[in-house]
């Protein structure tokens, strides 16, 4: 992608670890970067909404102090044989131990990704933003717990704590052995769509409606969702701010643009104090 706003790159790496290969896919803005270098956004699913990151960023950064967000660097990864994605590959990579490699590859996504970014372009260290939806939205969480001081902000929409609740219970409850009190606070975004957990008012002709309905209402995934946001602002005590965002309106396929729009201030933003908030409980 080559425009007059952005750069857009290419680029193709090796997990050997797995011996997996990943494609991606990179937008610089054209403007110089901040002092200390460009936010970047490390989208996951990159295959299936590079785009849709890449156009949201645009629209808000060309006037930045009136929308209150600043030039960001975007990295989409993908799949390169696949898209948007390879499935069973997907689930493998986005799942921990011992059901997937999850682990690997968020160490892959911060040993190998990151620094090659942080070497070939004016991207900063310590404003990396990781950013997933769905079964992405649980790996966002996870990698938070595991490693909460390797990214500044962490985006996870509609994420679907219900496929390994248990490893993100534990890793909330000892997440704040592995936060640096010395650091500023880190920022948590967790959105989720109103019908992610009810019928949809367009969705009630759909065949085995009620199949549909005890799927969701079993998934939990608005209330899983507020409650992790709840206890992670209690356990990180100041460390974490915490947004919970619920969209109304959306259901699990159309919350992922509404939920970027409204986090970029947060996480990639020029806000002023009053208007960045404070460390506390997230709002409803």
């Amino acid at each position: 992608m080559t425009d007059a706003v952005f750069h857009g790159a290419i680029e193709e790496l090796v997990d050997d670890a797995v011996g997996a290969r990943h494609k991606l896919l990179i937008a610089v803005p054209a403007e110089p970067p901040p002092p200390g270098g460009y936010p970047t956004l490390y989208l996951l699913d990159g295959g299936a909404f590079f785009g849709t990151l890449v156009e949201t960023a645009r629209h808000r950064r060309n006037r930045p102090a009136m929308t209150g967000v600043e030039a960001s660097i975007v990295v989409g990864l993908a799949h390169p044989e696949a898209h948007p994605f390879d499935r069973d590959r997907r689930k493998a990579e986005l799942t921990p131990a011992p059901g997937g490699h999850g682990d690997r590859f968020l160490e892959f996504l911060t040993s190998t990704v990151q620094p090659l970014i942080e070497e070939r372009y004016d991207a900063s260290p310590d404003r990396r933003v990781l950013l997933g939806h769905s079964l992405a939205g649980a790996f966002v969480l996870d990698a938070l717990a595991m490693r909460p001081e390797a990214h500044f902000g962490y985006v996870a929409v509609s994420p679907s704590i219900w496929s390994y609740p248990e490893r993100l219970s534990d890793g909330l409850a000892t997440i704040e052995e592995r936060l640096d009190p010395g650091r500023s606070a880190r920022r948590v975004m967790i959105a989720v769509g109103q019908y992610d957990q009810e019928i949809a008012p367009w969705q009630r002709g759909v065949d085995d409606l009620e199949s549909l309905r005890l799927r969701r209402a079993e998934r939990g995934m608005v209330d899983r969702a507020r409650d992790y946001a709840e206890r992670l602002a209690a356990a990180a005590d100041g460390s974490i701010e915490v947004r919970f965002e619920l969209c109304e309106g959306e259901d699990h396929a159309s919350v992922f643009p509404v939920a970027l729009s409204r986090s970029l201030r947060f996480i990639a933003g020029v806000e002023s104090e009053d208007a960045r908030g404070r460390p506390s409980a997230p709002r409803p």
